[in-house]
This record gives C-alpha cells, structure tokens and sequence, in this order.
C-alpha cells in the first residue's frame, strides 16, 4: 500500500505521467511491485506488449477487477467482458465501424457547422475559449447521431447552464453524469482488486444517469419499431445502429443498452480527448502549425470542404496526428491478468533482457505513455513533439520505431475505431485550420489557482525537461488535459460557412 500513496499524490497534482515515468527510468522497462496486495508486472517494452496483446494473447484476460470496476456504469458492455462473450460482442459493433467516410463527413459537416460559429463568435470577441470542452460536446453529437439516429445538438445550447434535476435524460445531465463516472471509474482501477472502496452515491446516480439516457433513445426506437411492424412489416427499421439492433429481436434490451452505452462513451471520449491533444500541441508550437495550415490551404484551395481521398493525400497531417499519439496517447495505461503460467520475452535476469515468468493471476500492466517516451527507441528528443519524426521512418535513416508504436493497442483487441477515430480528428483539424489562420496558447483559468501539490511538483531528481513540463494531466478512462485546452483566435480573412466544394 505505500507504494500507493506517490501514485496518488502525483495523480492529485495531475502529474502521473512524470511519475510513470520517472519510475520506468529508476526500476528498468520492466520491474514487479505490489500493489493493494496483488503483485503486479509493470513493462513498457514493445515486446513484451506485443507479447500480451497478440503473440499469446489467449494468455491473458482483463481480469475481474477490471470487469467489475465497468460493470457499475456499462454492465455487460464490450470493455467489461472476456471470452466467448467479448467475442460475441465484438462481432456484434464491427458493422459500426464498416464506414463510408465521405458519407460520414456530410453528418460531421452539420456539427463542425455548430462548432465554427461558437468558435467564430469568441474569436471576434478576442476572449479565449476551452476548445476541450467545446470538443467533447461535439464528439457527443456526433457520435448520439451515429450511434441513436438522433443528435443531442448540444454545441447549440450552453450545457453548463443545464440542471440534471430540471431535466433527467437531458445531454447537459449526461454529460455531467458521464465525466464524473469515468473519472470514477480511472481512480478506482488504480486500486485494482480493492476497486470498490472508491465509490459515493454520486458515482452511482451517475452510472443511473447514463444507462437511462440511453434506455431512453432505446424505449422509443423498440416503440417506433413495434407501431412500424403492425402497419407495414418494412417500415421502422431507421438507419442507425441502434435501430439495426433493435431490429433483431433476439438480443434482450439491457445488452443492447450495455453494447449502445459502452459504444458511445468510448466514440465520445476518445475522440474528444485526441482532438483535444492536437490543439494543445498546434497551439504551443506554431511553426508546426503554419506548416500544416499552409499544406492545407494549397491542397485544398482555401476552404474546400475535404474528402476521404483529400486526408490521405496529406500525409504531414497524419504525422501531426501521429506525434501527438506519441506525446499525449489518448490511453497512456493499459493491462492484462495472466490465465496461465507463460512468459514474457523481457524483464528477467540481471540485466531485465532475459524471459520473465509470470505465474498465474499476476496483473500485467502496460505503460503506453512511457513506452512512447523511451529515448532508445524514439530520440534523444523523444519528449519534444515533432512530427518530422515520423518522415525520417522508412527513408534511409536509422529510424525504426513503428513497432513501438501503439495508441490504439493491437491484435485481437486493437481498439475498433481506429480508423473512424483518425478520419474524424482529420477532418475536425482541417475546418479549424481553414476558418483560423492562428490559434494562442492561453492560460487556463484553474492554472492561476494551482494547488500546493501541483506547483511543487516534480521533485529534482525527475526527469522533466520534457514536452509536457507544464502540463497538467486528467487520467481516467481516457487521457485529457486537466485544465482545458484555452486558445485565442484569429479568423483566416472573410470566413466561409458553406457547404460548397
């Protein structure tokens, strides 16, 4: 339990990946330690996250702390389960993610719209804006449409201002609702098997809050269906996922509630939390930022709205997206509990290059951010971002490091929405970039009022002349700034809100 208590303190003051990280450094890729009694492996070898998440996959399993920590928010959804019935499951979201993406950038189009006018309004006001939160009612929009056939539209009302108590179901409610269960849900993985000792009745009226949101999107998807059948037996489907679900009356109401729950928050989130991190970057480092605008803008002619085609033939804007993987991984912490005794290639012997036993039940955990920062792989300058790293892979030079390389994980489990995720933050970079010609990293407002923990920290001894020295981190399910992602705008001349190509 000591061991707990630096990870606390530095996860209050919103350090964690300077921790993280300082301790790989202190204890080698791959060190053992115990944690609430159970001892774990912690690694941030590629080999050996190869290792769990493909090579012997079938080794390794989430493990029961990790099932019963999501169960109290997404009950039997995809990221909860194991097995037969996490296959089932998979199989069950794959058409999801079977996209037409130019279709998909018509759908995003209207809520980019929504977007660019707040955008355009602050920035003639010259107040600075948290894009950040602006980010996550957009991926919230755009991911109901997708996923219930009808948007929340929340870019278009302030949710701040929105009362859970003067409107259950309402997005503002489930928005609320859905931060705090899964900044929850991150600080109660953190104590693994004793998950359960974090819990308050906030959490859970916030797990209630977001099952009936979605219950109600089902209930009248289930009534349309059922009222469609009786006049006219092809009628009632919709279009939406949703809708294809319901449409097979073999699969019971809570797990598609489950599936439907667990879908959106990872769309939501995810995506959110990605684009976030490519501002926060852009903003700090505006070289990169022109040199981006200005491939655009001559690829694209001003302000043509882009196409699948258009993102990949732009290939310094995957390197931008890239990097900030890299730098800031949506998910920095991942892990696996062994089914059996195996082995992994790295951590044992004196020299931590030898195999390493892991017996049976020992949780593994799998350091994304660290491995990302690891300098024998990436650079001497592995905490700079800078996405002419990744042109110098495959030219000729001694940069090899794709292997290591893993944001959305991979192999059997490789994150879903992948490519759904890259599209989208592609597209979203592009429009800001076309509407504005500069984007001013600011202060936030909570940075003035930083608690002890935070201006004190790191101790001397970190390593932390790093990219991210003055950044704060918000660790739950996903990876987030923690105070916001604040620019100031500048409009790029006469602003175009057409839909013309």
């Amino acid at each position: 339990m000591p061991r707990m208590f630096p990870t606390i303190r530095a996860d209050r003051a919103g350090r964690l990946p300077a921790f993280m990280l300082q301790e790989f450094e202190k204890h080698g890729h791959t060190y053992t330690q115990r944690v609430t009694g159970q001892l774990v492996v912690l690694t941030r070898s590629p080999a050996n996250v190869q290792t769990i998440c493909k090579t012997r996959f079938k080794d390794y399993e989430i493990g029961s702390d990790r099932a019963g920590n999501f169960h109290a928010l997404i009950g039997h959804g995809i990221l909860a389960l194991d097995g037969r019935e996490w296959t089932r499951s998979r199989a069950m979201l794959r058409p999801h993610f079977t996209r037409n993406f130019d279709e998909d950038f018509v759908q995003l189009e209207v809520h980019v719209q929504h977007l660019l006018r707040r955008l355009i309004d602050v920035a003639f006001k010259d107040t600075p804006v948290d894009v950040g939160d602006l980010f996550l009612k957009l991926s919230t929009d755009f991911a109901t449409e997708a996923v219930f056939g009808h948007s929340t539209n929340s870019l278009l009302f302030d949710l701040k201002h929105w009362s859970g108590e003067q409107d259950k179901g309402s997005a503002g409610d489930f928005s609320l609702a859905v931060d705090h269960a899964l900044h929850m849900l991150g600080q109660r993985g953190q104590l693994i098997n004793f998950y359960w000792v974090r819990d308050s009745p906030r959490f859970r009226q916030s797990c209630r809050t977001c099952k009936a949101f979605v219950n109600r999107y089902l209930e009248d998807a289930r009534r349309s269906q059922a009222e469609h059948s009786i006049e006219d037996p092809g009628k009632g489907r919709g279009t939406s996922f949703m809708h294809s679900l319901v449409a097979r009356d073999t699969i019971p109401a809570e797990v598609i509630r489950d599936q439907l729950l667990a879908l959106l928050l990872a769309s939501r989130d995810t995506s959110a939390s990605f684009a976030s991190w490519v501002i926060y970057a852009l903003a700090r480092h505006t070289e990169v930022m022109a040199k981006l605008r200005s491939l655009i803008d001559t690829h694209l002619q001003g302000c043509r709205i882009p196409t699948a085609a258009d993102i990949a033939a732009l290939p310094y804007l995957r390197h931008v997206l890239n990097e900030t993987l890299r730098v800031f991984p949506v998910v920095p912490l991942d892990g696996r509990t062994a089914k059996v005794d195996t082995i992994l290639p790295e951590g044992g012997g004196p020299d931590g290059k030898s195999p390493l036993l892991i017996p049976a039940g020992t949780k593994v955990a799998f350091n994304i951010y660290a491995l990302h920062h690891r300098r024998d792989i990436f650079g001497m300058d592995a905490d700079v971002f800078r996405p002419e790293r990744w042109e110098e892979v495959g030219a000729g030079t001694t940069a090899d490091f794709e292997g290591a390389f893993m944001p959305f994980i991979f192999g059997p489990r490789v994150c879903l929405g992948k490519n759904m995720a890259m599209m989208t933050v592609s597209y979203l970079v592009i429009r800001i970039l076309q509407k504005f010609e500069h984007l001013e990293a600011v202060d936030s407002p909570a940075s003035q009022i930083l608690p002890k923990d935070s201006r004190n920290w790191p101790s001397e001894d970190t390593r932390y002349d790093m990219e991210d020295k003055e950044t704060t981190f918000s660790i739950g399910v996903t990876m987030s700034p923690r105070d916001g992602v604040w620019v100031k705008l500048r409009s790029a001349g006469e602003t175009h809100l057409g839909r013309g190509r």
